[in-house]
């Protein structure tokens, strides 16, 4: 038929037209036997010029019969003719979806009685077939007549091709695909064809995901029943495939048959490159990988691809964590069953690999393997970049990551990245402080067996490892080392300076000195060091512990080094020989200076003059010539014995217990009786006395006081002779026992004490207590400057000033700090900075008891307390207690910045924000914290920090109560009270309550992004972004939530992260009142009242409410697309369409009803589906009042009232109000039908005529009537229906005026005027 075979959709092209007469039987092509309603006649009717088809069947009946006649009941809708109209009547109820019988217990229509009577046959288990042989009953007469010829053994159907028969035609045509290759089931999504309707419905199972088998005991799902039956064998243990030689059983029949050709040795899959034989095709297919190199399976998480997809899945465990394989004794899990298997072996003791030639066992013939390879010496596995061998894959793997770099293992708690497992197990360890390895002798603990072997080696005396010398060594790591001696292999080199060395661990503390880098940090002090035995050392400063204890003299040492050079002095041991004048030193370091002589090497290099030395300490003496600086007397030495300090030896920490005291002078060098160690003018000529005082650049004497220690003038003595302490005590001082050389001085000196000024001003009346220094102050009131300076020309009051002045362009600054190596101009620049580092604060305030480190500071704050503000500013009238501030100040109107960053060109308003700018490119950090070590580049961030520590929260809101660390967060906290915001964007005249957030917001218009990313290249607008994308390079998720354990690698990111689980929304709409846990959100979501939108496209003026919506919009103007699907290669430019698009794929619907337990790939469809249930229309025409679940409906809808009809057919011109109904009219020219019934084979065009034909197959039909309860198909047809009860009839003929209640109706009965006979 054309219409199509109502049992297989079989339809015919030709255009001839057979009737079938009563009782006959029309055998079609496609399927068995049915009957066909009966004709009068036997005349058939041709619609066009071709030959008639006859039936198959013979006639009974020869009278012909007209055409009207045939015409008799003709179906309207598909030209269909019936002899009687019940069986017209009963065809147009497919055309309708009329279904009269409806049953009771299951609610199913249907628009036939018989197949009524076979379904309600199903509900009563009547079955009115029965078997004669076997008893087997069914329901349907064809069933048993298909049944029984399994008894007969009748096969009716054969092939003409290979001869086989079957006993129903289906199977037969089924079977002759095979011949012809037809496969006409095809899937939409990928293209694969299948020769069976249910191959292709199993096949469409993995692009959907279905999976609708699922097991009742684990709650596995599969998609199909065999695999179901299959997996269940797991469960009952069932194998009901025996081998017959060897009796082994198999829960499946073609792991049997693989099993077999063990027994036969039968391979028959050869590959063609090399040669080699499988058993099995998939084994042949998946070797042929390793020559093509083709790895199809990939990891969608890591992007990891695997040859095998048995591989994948045991990789996919990794991530999911999975373990499905448990071990049933020790309840162990694996994620792998041959791992299990190895691992059972544990508990039964098996091992069933036997090696040859030693007779060991082992568990698996991979270890056997390997162990073979000890004895035939076998490496086969290369190295490509640097040859070494392996004598496994797992071993070269692991060596090829210090090549790469690679590092794949990662603690969740620090980030710190490992090459192998086991060394991440270990490290964890650290964490969790688990020590699982255990001394018997001594009770240590370990956190590997491996440290735990090497450390019971210490109780056994075991060395096992011996050198050709005969030297033993516990660890073999120690033994190929120390070979490197004899061999003088020095395998590790420094990229930088080319050193080389034997040891690792020294190599990596020698690559410390060019990074400075100093991982080891002394808790107490804050010091760093490069090395942890350094730090150890160094912390026995702290405890006072001296480990090393010398067994002859009784001395002890904290430094291991000082205890071995101490020692050789009781041996007399000098290892150390010079090969060229036969000298031999006790102290490698004085070997290394001694060699120096021979070779001329002067390594230490003078930067101003080019001169070279030997030794660091003559390079320094040598740059005092440069600097001026004479300090041949430091300042604080101590008491010294016979040329050592009582403090002890710099070098030996050799101290002596006498009172004796040295004088330092100029060129003496005595040599340290205990360790040799020279140490340059350290050391002076011994004079008996007891408290040494030296005059600034004068003759030192010496003062008496036998009980106190010494401190000399950093200046330089002028003379080496030995002076008496007589002559020390010539002219002192009563008051402070300073003593003087000459009367004159001391006379001078003691008006200090009687505060007696005999000079007087008479013009300020200031007075003065030294002439020089009236003569001084006189030229301040005549103008007088006899100082010049011969660079710039100007002019100074005093030598000094001068003096100082031109270092300025010199760039010279000869007094240095020895604590930090900071360098001045002036001696009391240096000495003000000295009391940083001393805390001495020795001026202070009598009203509150503050000192301060300067004058200066002190006569500031007092202003404080007398409110005195002594200046002004000439324009805004404002007052300063400090003329600096003033200065400052009047920069805002001048608009001045004189200070000059010479590195980036910023320039600055004050002095002090250039000196604290310029420590960025320093570095430097002059500002120490005593508790945490931490470091500052400002003293002012030192005392907020300490706040930290101490909790002081000086700062109080009178409004509120809260308190603040620092002044300027109270300033910025009253802002919220008063809602004050003083800055404002000249561009779009925002205002902001912070300097720092508006200099921000401006980014935004300016696009400036100055931070950047050194790997990737990105830049950013502030720097707390580049950190927080910075740890996107590093995998550092530093914050972490403690409920669930999740980590994230922004704070905030955390914060948001925990209100799911507090359900906390802080973000309230004062307009809608929506509540929002994202203050972002919150953001965003005002601006849809507000109507702001301020991020604009530059191209077409396009504004947004979100960035990263007007970033997605300019992917349309640039076209990128940066987002590729793995799957089908389709791209996108916005990243949440991409992920929906992956759930096509995947087939994940994450967003599910609660009502009805449908599911969606969107939230969006999920919300619009749920207004189905709620009624929810909130889309509203302005026009007719009509309502919409949907803005796209109301929008579409409009067009109506508009007569818009954008959408434009290129063939015919024709236009259409929706893109949907373009599409589906363009399928009228191309005569695509793109929705394919699975069930029946027929296509359609159209998608709701899709839906209403699926209906059929499945019996659905969801609209039904309310008045009379009848249910239909499709929409349209209750609403015809519907008409019946209405009495509406809405189809009007014009020439007659009758009405209709369907279209259909109407044109039949405009043919009555037409004469038109269809």
């Amino acid at each position: 038929m054309r219409s199509g075979c109502i049992r297989c959709s079989y339809s015919s092209t030709k255009r001839s037209v057979t009737i079938v007469l009563r009782g006959v039987k029309s055998q079609l092509t496609q399927r068995r036997y049915y009957p066909v309603p009966s004709v009068r006649g036997a005349m058939v009717i041709s619609s066009s010029q071709e030959p008639v088809r006859a039936s198959p069947e013979p006639v009974q009946k020869t009278s012909q019969i007209t055409a009207d006649e045939a015409r008799r009941h003709c179906c309207k809708q598909c030209g269909k003719t019936f002899r009687q109209s019940s069986s017209l009547k009963r065809h147009q109820r497919i055309h309708t979806g009329e279904k009269l019988y409806h049953c009771q217990q299951c609610g199913k229509t249907f628009s036939d009685p018989s197949n009524f009577e076979v379904h309600r046959r199903l509900h009563t288990g009547e079955r009115m077939y029965c078997c004669g042989k076997c008893g087997e009953a069914f329901n349907e007469s064809g069933d048993l007549k298909n049944h029984q010829r399994i008894h007969t053994g009748e096969n009716l159907y054969h092939c003409q091709q290979c001869g086989k028969t079957f006993s129903r035609s289906i199977n037969l045509k089924t079977h002759q695909r095979i011949h012809t290759g037809e496969k006409p089931y095809h899937c939409q999504q990928c293209g694969k064809t299948f020769s069976q309707s249910i191959n292709l419905k199993t096949h469409q199972r993995i692009h959907t995901g279905e999976k609708p088998y699922q097991c009742q005991q684990c709650g596995n799902t599969f998609s199909q029943s065999t695999d179901l039956k299959r997996h269940q064998r797991i469960h009952t243990g069932e194998k009901p495939y025996q081998c017959q030689q060897c009796g082994k059983t198999f829960s499946r029949s073609n792991t049997l048959k693989r099993h077999q050709r063990i027994h036969t040795g039968e391979n028959l899959y050869h590959c063609q490159q090399c040669g080699k034989t499988f058993s099995r095709s998939i084994n042949l297919k998946t070797h042929q990988r390793i020559h093509t190199g083709e790895k199809p399976y990939q990891c969608q998480q890591c992007g990891k691809t695997f040859s095998q997809s048995i591989n994948l899945k045991r990789h996919q465990r990794i991530h999911t964590g999975e373990k499905p394989y448990q071990c049933q004794k020790c309840g162990k899990t694996f994620s792998d069953p041959g791992h299990l298997k190895v691992h059972q072996r544990i508990h039964t003791g098996e091992k069933p690999y036997h090696c040859q030639q030693c007779g060991k066992t082992f568990t698996t013939s991979a270890y056997l393997k390997r162990h073979q390879r000890i004895h035939t010496g076998e490496k086969p596995y290369h190295c490509q970049q640097c040859g070494k061998t392996f004598t496994t894959t797992f071993c070269l793997k692991i060596h090829q990551r210090i090549h790469t770099g690679e590092k794949p293992y990662q603690c969740q708690q620090c980030g710190e990245t490992f090459n192998q497992s086991g060394s991440l197990k270990t490290h964890q360890r650290i964490h969790t402080g688990e020590k699982p390895y255990h001394c018997q002798q001594c009770g240590k603990t370990f956190t590997h067996s491996g440290s735990l072997k090497i450390h019971q080696r210490i109780h056994t005396g075991e060395k096992p490892y011996q050198c050709q010398c005969g030297k033993t060594f516990i660890r073999s790591n120690d033994l190929k080392i120390h070979q490197r001696i004899h061999t003088g292999e020095k395998p590790y080199q420094c990229q930088q300076c080319g050193k080389t060395f034997r040891d690792p661990g020294h190599f990596t503390v020698h690559q410390r000195i060019h990074t400075g880098e100093k991982p080891y940090h002394c808790q107490q002090c804050g010091k760093t060091f490069s090395d942890s035995s350094s730090l150890k050392t160094h912390q026995r400063i702290h405890t006072g512990e001296k480990p090393y204890h010398c067994q002859k003299c009784g001395k002890t040492f904290s430094d291991p080094g000082h205890f071995k050079v101490h020692q050789r002095i009781h041996t007399g041991e000098k290892p150390y020989q010079c090969q060229q004048c036969g000298k031999t030193f006790s102290d490698p370091g004085n070997f290394k200076v001694h060699q120096r002589l021979h070779t001329g090497e002067k390594p230490y290099h003078c930067q101003k003059c080019g001169k070279t030395f030997t030794t660091s300490a003559y390079l320094k003496i040598h740059q005092r010539i440069h600097t001026g600086e004479k300090p041949v007397l430091y300042n604080v030495i101590g008491v010294y014995c016979c040329g050592l300090m009582r403090s002890g030896c710099i070098r030996c920490s050799y101290s002596c217990t006498k009172r004796s005291v040295t004088i330092i002078l100029r060129a003496q060098v005595l040599p340290c009786p205990q360790c040799q160690r020279s140490h340059g003018d350290l050391y002076g000529r011994l004079l008996r006395s007891g408290k040494i005082q030296v005059e600034t650049g004068l003759l030192p004497y010496i003062a008496a006081s036998s009980q106190e220690q010494v401190r000399a003038s950093p200046e330089p003595v002028q003379k080496t002779s030995q002076i008496t302490a007589d002559e020390a005590r010539r002219h002192c001082c009563k008051q402070c026992g300073k003593t003087f050389c000459q009367s004159s001085s001391l006379k001078r000196h003691q008006r200090i004490h009687t505060g007696e000024k005999l000079c007087h001003c008479q013009q300020c009346g200031k007075t003065f207590s030294d002439p020089s220094h009236f003569e001084v102050h006189r030229r301040l009131h005549t103008g007088e400057r006899m100082y010049c300076c011969g660079k710039c020309g100007e002019t100074f009051n005093e030598s000094g000033d001068l003096k100082r002045h031109q270092r300025i362009h010199t760039g010279e600054k000869p007094y240095q700090c020895q604590q930090c190596g900071n360098t001045f101009t002036i001696s009391t620049h240096l000495k003000r900075h000295q009391r940083i580092h001393t805390g001495e604060k020795p001026y202070q305030c009598q009203q509150c008891g503050k000192t301060f480190s300067q004058s200066i500071n002190l006569k500031t704050h007092q202003r404080i307390h007398t409110g005195e503000k002594p200046y002004q500013c000439q324009q805004c009238g404002k007052t300063f207690n400090h003329s600096g501030s003033l200065k400052i100040h009047q920069r805002i109107h001048t608009g001045e910045k004189a200070y000059h960053c010479q590195q980036c060109g910023k320039t600055f308003n004050h002095s002090g924000s250039l000196k604290i700018h310029q420590r960025i490119h320093t570095g430097e950090k002059a500002y120490h914290c005593q508790q945490c070590g931490k470091t500052f580049n400002h003293s002012g961030s030192l005392k907020i920090h300490q706040r930290i520590h101490t909790g002081e929260k000086p700062y109080h809101c009178q409004q509120c109560g809260k308190t603040f660390t620092k002044s300027t967060d109270l300033k910025r906290h009253q802002r919220i009270h008063t809602g004050d915001k003083p800055y404002q964007c000249q561009q779009c005249g925002k205002t902001f309550t912070r300097s720092n957030t508006l200099k921000i917001h401006q980014r935004i218009h300016t696009g400036e992004k100055p931070y950047h990313c050194q790997q990737c290249g990105k830049t950013f607008s502030q720097s707390i972004n580049l950190k927080t994308h910075q740890r996107i390079h590093t995998g550092e998720k530093p914050y972490q939530c403690q409920q669930c354990g999740m980590t994230f690698n922004h704070y905030t990111h955390l914060k948001r992260h925990q209100r799911i689980h507090t359900g906390e929304k802080a973000y309230q709409c004062q307009q809608c009142g929506m509540t929002f846990s994202d203050p972002g959100h919150f953001t965003v979501h005002q601006r849809i009242h507000t109507g702001e939108k301020p991020y604009q496209c530059q191209q077409c003026g396009k504004t947004f409410s979100q960035s990263n919506t007007l970033k997605i919009h300019q992917r349309i103007h640039t076209g990128e697309k940066p987002y590729h699907c793995q799957q089908c290669g389709k791209t996108f430019s916005d990243p949440g369409q991409f992920k929906v698009h992956q759930r096509i794929h995947t087939g994940e619907k994450p967003y599910h009803c609660q009502q009805c337990g449908k599911t969606f790939t969107t939230s969006a469809y999920l919300k619009r589906h749920q207004r189905i249930h709620t009624g929810e229309k909130p889309y509203h025409c302005q026009q007719c009042g009509k309502t919409f679940t949907t803005s796209a409906y109301l929008k579409i809808h409009q067009r109506i009232h508009t007569g818009e009809k954008p959408y434009q057919c290129q063939q015919c011109g024709k236009t259409f109000t929706t893109t949907f109904c373009l599409q589906r009219h363009q399928r009228i020219h191309t005569g695509e039908k793109p929705y394919h019934c699975q069930q029946c084979g027929k296509t359609f065009s159209d998608p709701g005529n899709f839906k209403a034909h699926q209906r059929l197959h499945i019996g659905e039909k969801p609209y039904h009537c309310q008045q009379c309860g009848k249910t239909f198909t499709t929409s349209g047809c209750l609403k015809i229906h519907q008409r019946i009860h209405t009495g509406e009839k809405p189809y009007h003929c014009q020439q007659c005026g009758k009405t209709f209640t369907t279209s259909a109706y109407l044109k039949r009965h405009q043919r009555i005027h037409t004469g038109e006979k269809p």
